[in-house]
């Protein structure tokens, strides 16, 4: 079997935890900023900050929707981080190393994240515009991310701040955690029905998003077929990461890449694909500023 182990591909390894752990970690991922978003609205944080007039009529999918989750999304990080380790110490007996963090070698892992990311970064991008273009040319427009909209309502010094640490922080530390240290090894070391298993949830994830997100996500799985049996695994892993981010069509094309070269990092550990992933999202921090569509690639959280 493979498994992203301890700077192997493949090691038959025994894993404390489980798909029931891996659920209530994404219900955790998924409560805790929407707790924390009822906690600021209850203790009249978010009338404080902005007026009690454009909290009241606040709808949900605007820039502002998005602008008060920001707060919630920085304000829950670490009680999430918390709550996953303590309910997989609880369950099983889990250790953070187990899940691959920090890992081995961080010199060697952090080296690794920055040579990934000075060749792998410019071509995501690159696939991304030629994404972008094609569906141009095919008569329809991309799906904006809620915070290209924020953007251009304009932004606070201290939410973009929030901004920053959501994207080079958050994301990146949230993400790896659940995909790359609790998913990914689970899929490796399990046979082709978990492989099939976990990319079917990613094609029901992106028909719920359209069918074009839906077809694309079937036809990439095609590829699983001629992939060496140590990669397949890690390629599971990345249409499920890919294709949940199919309400920002067509950016799950793209983050197909990112997300096996995250997969290869995190065969080392967390830390280098942490540090790819925050390269990424700092990126598109940098050219939301110019061409805003590009965000629409990489801020997606799970909750």
């Amino acid at each position: 079997m493979s498994w992203p182990g301890r700077g192997r591909m493949s090691e038959n390894c025994r894993l404390r935890w489980s798909w029931p752990e891996v659920l209530a970690c994404f219900l955790v991922g998924l409560v805790m900023p929407s707790m924390a978003y009822r906690v600021l609205q209850a203790v009249g944080f978010y009338a404080a900050q902005y007026g009690t007039e454009r909290v009241a009529g606040l709808k949900p999918d605007t820039p502002d929707s998005s602008r008060f989750m920001l707060w919630a999304v920085v304000i829950a990080f670490p009680f999430q981080l918390l709550s996953v380790y303590g309910l997989l110490w609880h369950t099983s007996r889990v250790k953070p190393w187990e899940i691959g963090f920090p890992g081995r070698n961080l010199r060697k892992q952090l080296l690794q994240g920055l040579g990934f990311a000075v060749m792998l970064i410019p071509v995501v991008y690159g696939v991304n515009w030629l994404t972008l273009e094609a569906i141009r040319w095919l008569g329809t427009e991309p799906q904006e991310h809620g915070f290209t909209k924020l953007y251009r309502e304009g932004l606070r010094p201290i939410e973009w701040l929030l901004l920053l640490v959501a994207a080079i922080v958050v994301a990146p530390v949230w993400e790896e955690l659940f995909f790359r240290g609790l998913i990914q090894p689970l899929v490796t070391a399990e046979g082709w029905q978990t492989h099939w298993g976990v990319m079917g949830v990613g094609i029901g994830i992106a028909f719920l998003h359209g069918s074009g997100a839906g077809v694309a996500a079937v036809v990439t799985t095609g590829l699983w077929w001629v992939l060496p049996s140590r990669w397949r695994g890690i390629y599971a892993g990345a249409v499920l990461f890919a294709f949940v981010h199919s309400s920002a069509w067509p950016s799950p094309i793209p983050l197909m890449l990112l997300a096996l070269g995250l997969g290869r990092l995190a065969c080392n550990g967390l830390t280098g694909a942490i540090m790819l992933h925050a390269m990424f999202n700092g990126v598109a921090c940098v050219m939301l500023v110019r061409t805003p569509l590009v965000v629409t690639l990489s801020m997606r959280y799970v909750f």
